[in-house]
């Protein structure tokens, strides 16, 4: 699965692993609260876009397990949907038609 991502970026993050076409695992934290793996689902990502990515009040928000600043979240949505537009998208469409969304890709 992993070659896909390869194919198609050229380069995947050392923080991103793929662990099948519906999952990625992200090595994320810090220094102050430490390291650990997140899972992260295709529909982790329509949940983030369809819930998540329209509240404009709060400045946190999730995607799977990882809470923070909407800027970094929003960065590491798009890059697990990019990721899942190479690896499975017919998969991606039916869980955005699921929660209403509209796929344009």
């Amino acid at each position: 699965m992993a070659e896909k991502l390869w194919d198609a970026w050229g380069e995947v993050p050392e923080f991103l692993e793929v662990k099948n076409k519906s999952t990625l695992i992200i090595n994320g934290g810090s220094e102050w609260e430490g390291y650990r793996k997140h899972k992260i689902t295709i529909e982790d990502v329509v949940q983030y876009y369809a819930v998540e990515s329209r509240n404009i009040v709060s400045g946190c928000r999730r995607l799977g397990t990882i809470i923070g600043d909407w800027r970094n979240i929003d960065y590491l949505a798009k890059m697990c949907l990019e990721a899942f537009k190479v690896l499975n998208m017919e998969k991606l469409r039916t869980e955005c038609i699921k929660k209403g969304l509209i796929p344009k890709f």
